[in-house]
């Protein structure tokens, strides 16, 4: 053997070793030996166990032993021909009887060997016989043994050959072979040392490309960016060596694209990554040059431009997506069926590529061409869809996203059949499985939403469980959220069902499970069953169909197996339907076991399943239910843990959130019912507070929240303070405006507009009882003005906002309108509109003109005189509460004082209402007929009228008139003092300007003789009358409106007279008549704006559902108040409303009737006389001489400058008015006289 390196061929790595291309297997000598030592201490190398302690001699003397009984002395020469012929014959034939002949030989020639060169030569032979034979057997021990004869000869050489780098160069690839089957690191690190000492002697390039090999190896396994670098420069060291005609250089080129793409992988440098596309770009070159035909080169090619297409800016770099696909179909065409594995990966990446470019270029040929490639590595390999590959490459996916292009629904059959036959062959893998099953929920959902076949919705619900609970097991982040959504879209399509398609569905469920017809397990199918029989027991109520339900179910558990989510959800919907029963039948039994069953679910349940909110939902019911019953405190706890858990879980823009809270606070409630603590009480009132504050919570339930809040309140005495009341008072009162804006306009608005007026009217009694007059003030006019907004057109709370921003209110109204809408109860959507709403809302409030768009008073400490200061007389709030009554008495010097009212209850006022009201009916005074036909009716009864307004003076208005130290004595001393009466209740239905004792028993005992009378909704809007009330009125314009009689309406007696009334009673001044034809919308319209002052003589009508319809009968319509209130100008000031109309008596609203004269007031006039708010029979001779005498002392009054200010003057001209017809007719013709009322300033 030559010991001149470059003669001597290299080792090759076998299969086991990765041996890349270009390396030649390691070559034996031809030439014999002069002398050796015995060799047959080699061979024992074979059969002995190894040690990785022993030294090179003790491995040599191991095989000497073994080899005695075989090898017999012989001279050197002989015994080194044998070697030699017997190493040809290996050569020729390839047979490993011939190596070991020839291993025999080099073991008698070591017992001839007399020199260490003659050693070194045996040696060197027998070393590569061994590994010839670790070739061939694979055996690690052969590997061990000719690493151990290489070593001992290069010891040798070190000291007789000193330049021959052979030697070394043979020894630092056995041992680099070791280490990429042992991954031992120290032969690496003597690979390395021997290469690093091959090229100190000779700087050649080979031993530079196995340098930079093992520096590879040695980052790969350590991660030091060091050795990679240093793989780089001597692999760019080798290459500057070589011509471009070395097929080694082809090995070096490929050798550093791997580096080089290393590189790019661990430090992201995009610069590493383009240098190793143009080497690899450089191999291919060079490998047609040499035409070497390597088809690997242009798979690195495609490879590496693919990687940059992904790393860069895609749209930027499909010229790189381009070549990558066309160098990818080039390699394929040099390949053959012979190397079939291969052959199927390049056409799954080319498949990859071709999906990726018409992801981003959209042509369907790509796509075309991607299924082709796709279907051909099946052809292949029929199995590689079980290799766990990238998911994109699934056949399924890809015919479903020629679906989604083209819209072939033979396209989607085909895919969800392939898709089910891919999670057959994934069975026993991990993340392939679990997106090709939650991809098959995907499909199946298409599919269902093409034909809405609700099998398709079932096996879709199926697949994404089955999705989730991969997940779970894995522990995978998934996203649950398509589960959800199934879910949901389920209950959506079962609520859309017919009676006929659930009955058929229910059927076919059965049909099913009979004949096992189905892609379901028996217990998603059972569970359907249960789930359809329920949604028909709630339709139909039969109770069949919830046993049926419950049956169902519960055979769907045990067919289960218990650790599966579906398990889990069975149980939780059992438990509702137990529930259910429960409501229905009132078996206790039925509460256990949904408690059970509820409770074994949620502790296996993962956290945000959906069904666990049904859940907690349900357990919490059934844990209340049962204390109710029980009044065991263990119950209520857990009921509390479970709202509260559930809380947690639901989004508080979910429209749930609501009903969720209040069950909450019921089980808080509940709780501090049983154990009356401190902790439990302020733990439920702040659960409770939080209810009432929720800005898009269902008004009902929020008002019940602030109901049951007070009651939470007052109740529990020992636990507040007077200022921890007023505080929590404040808290119910702060969300009444807004929750008056929710209910109105709603089918339940007026009911609830008495239960917010009953919570204010608590609130007052509370301030007034602390002594808080301020506080109480404030809120007694929140309340008038919140409950006045629903009968006051211009006081509702849309047109407000329009006043100042109409693109708000729109948008107001429009979200309103749309989470009304059902579908947009739960998701998204529901979401968004709150959050829509919430800014719409915080926008309005940072409008200077909305700020307070209710226009309620603020008073901060003690009333400021500048408060009333365009007011001259008294205001008097009453307020009636269940407790207590009193009344808030204000004056134009801005102190109030309060005034019990000991003898006035709701109950009380209630029964005077009651007997006025249902007199008034009973004689029928109410309407406008002619003389015969008002003497059929029943003649009204003094005496009835009498004790009415008798207990009035006593209960009402004596104390109050007494508090204000007003009697007959300062009466008679000069003008009377005016008197504003703002009642709630009952009270509002009864004339308090009326009141006192007219049984002649205590003459002057009478609320006219003592002050003059006006009513006003609410304070605020009596100090905008006053605020409003123009300065000089010298020369009053006057519009006369009358409509004596129209089709389908009693004829109207004085309206025919009332325009010759009016001028007469106005003469010289502007007027303008229109009756009759002449006086329509359009052309009252058209002229009112520039009358200060109207008088209408005709019929009223009103429109509980929307107040803006309230108005006037005239000619050809309705003149309504929305009407007016585009008409009106700021010199607006006085009404006279000789109007009838007909007020039905609703005995579920408490307080007052919609009327026309407080409307009037909203749409800007001043002051209203109207007599219509009690609709007592009006005569026209009572008319003549209250129209009459009102006109003649108003003007009298505006003449003299005796206008008191924030005064119009038409209350004391309707008190003279009046005063003058009682003189005609008597005071105890109530029924003439009372009608005429006065409202405003």
């Amino acid at each position: 053997m030559s010991p001149n390196a470059s003669s001597t061929p290299t080792p090759t790595e076998t299969n086991n070793d990765a041996r890349p291309e270009g390396e030649s297997r390691l070559a034996t000598s031809d030439a014999p030996s002069d002398s050796a030592q015995r060799l047959d201490e080699v061979l024992s190398t074979l059969s002995t166990p190894r040690s990785g302690s022993d030294s090179n001699k003790n491995v040599l003397a191991r095989v000497r032993r073994s080899f005695k009984t075989l090898v017999q002395p012989m001279p050197l020469d002989n015994a080194l021909q044998e070697s030699h012929r017997a190493l040809r014959a290996y050569k020729l034939a390839g047979g490993v009887r011939q190596l070991d002949d020839s291993i025999r030989a080099l073991s008698k020639a070591a017992d001839f060997v007399s020199t260490e060169g003659e050693s070194l030569i045996v040696r060197q032979s027998l070393a590569q016989c061994l590994y010839l034979r670790y070739e061939h057997t694979n055996q690690l021990e052969h590997l061990d043994a000719a690493i151990a004869a290489q070593r001992l000869t290069a010891d040798l050489a070190a000291t007789h050959l000193p330049k021959n780098t052979a030697i070394l160069f043979q020894l630092s690839q056995l041992l680099r072979y070791r280490f990429r089957r042992l991954e031992r690191l120290e032969d690496l690190d003597d690979a390395i040392n021997a290469l690093q000492r091959v090229i100190t002697i000779d700087d050649q390039a080979r031993f530079h490309v196995d340098l930079g090999l093992c520096l590879r190896y040695r980052f790969e396994t350590l991660g030091n960016v060091d050795e990679l670098k240093g793989a780089i420069t001597h692999l760019q060291h080798a290459l500057s060596m070589l011509p471009d005609d070395d097929s080694y250089k082809l090995r070096c080129l490929k050798e550093l694209v791997l580096c080089l793409r290393s590189s790019f992988g661990n430090l992201g440098r995009l610069d590493d990554l383009n240098n190793a596309i143009w080497t690899s770009a450089r191999a291919v070159q060079l490998a047609g040059k040499l035409q070497m035909g390597d088809v690997n080169c242009l798979l690195d090619l495609s490879s590496l431009l693919y990687l940059r297409f992904e790393n860069t800016g895609h749209l930027e770099n499909l010229d790189d997506l381009n070549a990558s696909i066309g160098r990818r179909e080039q390699a394929i065409e040099f390949m053959d069926n012979t190397r079939p594995s291969m052959l199927s990966q390049s056409l799954n990446q080319l498949c990859l590529y071709l999906r990726r470019r018409f992801e981003f270029v959209g042509d369907i040929d790509d796509l075309h061409s991607a299924i082709a490639a796709r279907e051909r590595a099946v052809e292949l390999i029929p199995d590689v869809q079980s290799d766990g590959a990238n998911f994109r490459l699934s056949f399924a996916s890809l015919i479903f996203l020629r679906f989604e292009k083209l819209g072939n629904v033979e396209d989607l059959d085909r895919s969800i059949q392939v898709c089910r036959e891919e999670i057959e062959l994934v069975q026993h893998t991990r993340g392939p499985k679990l997106e090709r099953v939650a991809h098959l929920s995907l499909q199946l959902l298409r599919r269902y939403e093409r034909s809405h076949a609700l099998m398709d919705l079932e096996n879709a619900i199926a697949a994404s469980r089955d999705a989730v609970q991969l997940a779970l097991l894995h522990r995978d982040q998934f996203d649950k959220g398509a589960f959800h959504n199934l879910l949901e879209l389920r209950s959506q399509r079962t609520d859309a069902l017919t009676d006929g398609d659930l009955d058929a569905t229910i059927a076919r469920c059965k049909r099913n499970i009979r004949h096992q017809w189905s892609y379901l397990d028996m217990a998603e199918q059972l569970s359907n069953l249960a789930l359809y029989h329920y949604y028909r027991f709630l339709r139909q109520g039969d109770m069949e169909d919830l046993d049926a339900s419950i049956s169902a179910a519960q055979d769907a558990i045990a067919a289960e197996p218990s650790e599966s989510v579906a398990h889990s959800e069975r149980l939780i919907a059992l438990g509702a339907y137990l529930l259910h029963r429960f409501e229905h039948i009132d078996d206790h039994a039925d509460v256990d076991s949904a408690i059970l069953s509820s409770q074994l679910a949620l502790e296996s349940l993962y956290e945000g399943h959906p069904a666990q909110r049904r859940g907690l939902m349900t357990l919490g019911f059934c844990l209340q239910y049962r204390f109710d019953r029980l009044k065991e405190m263990d119950d209520i706890e857990n009921a509390v843990a479970a709202r509260h858990r559930l809380i947690k879980l639901t989004p508080k823009t979910h429209a749930d959130w609501p009903g969720v809270l209040e069950q909450l606070c019921l089980s808080l409630e509940s709780r501090f019912v049983g154990n009356r603590t401190s902790g439990n009480y302020h733990t439920a009132r702040r659960c409770l507070e939080t209810a009432i504050s929720q800005p898009l919570g269902e008004p009902s339930l929020r008002l019940r929240a602030a109901v049951r809040y007070e009651q939470l309140l007052t109740g529990s005495p020992e636990l507040n303070t007077a200022d921890s009341l007023l505080l929590s008072y404040s808290h119910i009162i702060g969300a009444l405006p807004e929750l008056s804006w929710l209910v109105h306009g709603t089918h339940q608005g007026q009911e609830e507009t008495v239960r917010i007026g009953d919570l204010v009217n608590r609130a007052v009694s509370t301030a007034i009882g602390v002594g808080a007059l301020s506080q109480a003030v404030e809120w007694f006019d929140l309340g008038r003005t919140l409950f006045w907004s629903h009968i006051s057109p211009l006081r509702t709370p849309l047109y407000d906002v329009c006043g100042c921003h109409s693109n708000l209110a729109r948008s107001l109204a429009d979200i309103r309108t749309e989470l009304q809408i059902p579908e947009f109860t739960a998701g998204e959507r529901h979401g968004a509109l709150v959050g829509e709403y919430e800014r719409l809302m915080s926008e309005i409030h940072r409008c200077t003109e909305c700020k307070n768009p209710l226009r309620t008073i603020k008073l901060v400490g003690p009333v400021s005189p500048s408060t009333f200061s365009l007011f001259s007389g008294t205001a008097v709030l009453i307020n009636m509460d269940q407790s207590r009554c009193d009344a808030l008495v204000l004056s134009s010097a801005g102190d109030v004082r309060t005034v019990e009212l000991p003898g006035l209850t709701r109950k009380r006022a209630r029964t005077m209402r009651d007997l006025w009201v249902g007199h008034m009916e009973l004689c029928a005074v109410r309407a406008r007929a002619s003389t015969d036909a008002r003497s059929a009716l029943m003649p009204p009864s003094r005496v009835i009228f009498s004790q009415v307004l008798k207990r009035l003076w006593i209960w009402v208005v004596y104390p109050i008139l007494q508090a204000l130290d007003i009697s007959q004595t300062s009466a008679n001393s000069g003008l009377l003092p005016h008197v504003v009466w703002c009642p709630t209740g009952p009270l509002t239905h009864l004339p308090l300007h009326a009141a006192g004792v007219y049984d002649g028993v205590r003459p002057g005992a009478r609320v006219f003789d003592l002050v003059v009378s006006s009513y006003i909704p609410s304070l605020s809007a009596l100090l905008r009358c006053c605020d409003e009330v123009a300065r000089e009125h010298s020369t009053p314009n006057v519009l006369v409106i009358t409509q004596p009689e129209i089709p389908g309406r009693s004829s109207l007696q004085g309206g025919r007279n009332e325009g010759a009334l009016l001028r007469e009673a106005l003469p010289g001044h502007a007027q303008m008549l229109l009756e009759h034809d002449t006086a329509t919308v359009q052309s009252i319209l058209a002229v009112i704006g520039r009358h200060p002052w109207v008088h209408l003589a005709c019929h009223g009508s009103q429109n509980p559902e929307d107040p803006m319809r309230n108005g006037f009968a005239l000619y050809d319509g309705l003149l309504t108040l929305g009407d007016l209130m585009t008409s009106a100008t700021d010199d607006t000031e006085l009404a006279f409303l000789s109007a009838c109309h007909r007020v039905s008596s609703d005995e579920k609203i408490s307080d007052e009737s919609t009327h026309l004269a407080v409307g009037m007031l909203a749409v800007g006039f001043k002051g209203v006389v109207s007599t219509s708010i009690w609709s007592i029979d009006i005569r026209y001779e009572d008319e003549v001489i209250v129209v009459g005498a009102y006109y003649k002392l108003l003007l009298e009054t505006r003449r003299s400058k005796g206008l008191q200010r924030g005064q119009t003057g038409a209350a004391y001209a309707l008190h003279g008015a009046t005063r003058r017809l009682r003189e005609e007719i008597g005071e105890e013709s109530f029924e003439r006289w009372v009608p005429f009322v006065h409202y405003g300033a």
